[in-house]
């Protein structure tokens, strides 16, 4: 039975009762330079199992030019990831954030049961900050 996360392809196919071709629906968190030049590019080149759904960026005037470029309807700032989280239309998120924001916004997401990449790997130190 499909559930209110499934994408109108996938209720297609399970009509059809041909195999759901599943695609990841993804949420890109930051918008910095890595971002731009690999994480947002990869998306073509994963067309098949992937989709690049959201932007949650910081910065108004690169998501005004990256929604346009890539084609993404959804975004949430900074202040509005929650929203995102909630938002029923993303099933992972790939976090590009500086190190210090990255435990929070990982934490967030693994709260929820969603999967989340990170660029690099969560800044740990003294008392777990």
């Amino acid at each position: 039975m499909a559930d209110t996360n499934t994408s109108p392809e996938q209720k297609r196919n399970l009509a059809e009762n041909k195999p759901a071709l599943v695609k990841v629906r993804y949420a890109v968190v930051g918008l910095g330079y890595i971002t731009q030049i690999a994480v947002l590019p990869a998306f073509k080149h994963a067309h098949d199992n992937s989709e690049l759904v959201a932007l949650v960026p910081g910065d108004e005037e690169k998501r005004r030019k990256l929604v346009t470029k890539y084609k993404v309807n959804k975004t949430f700032g900074y202040e509005r990831y929650a929203d995102c989280l909630a938002s029923g239309d993303i099933d992972a998120v790939y976090i590009a954030l500086p190190n210090n924001m990255h435990r929070a916004h990982s934490e967030g997401a693994a709260r929820l049961g969603f999967r989340s990449s990170l660029y690099r790997s969560c800044q740990s130190g003294i008392g777990g900050s």
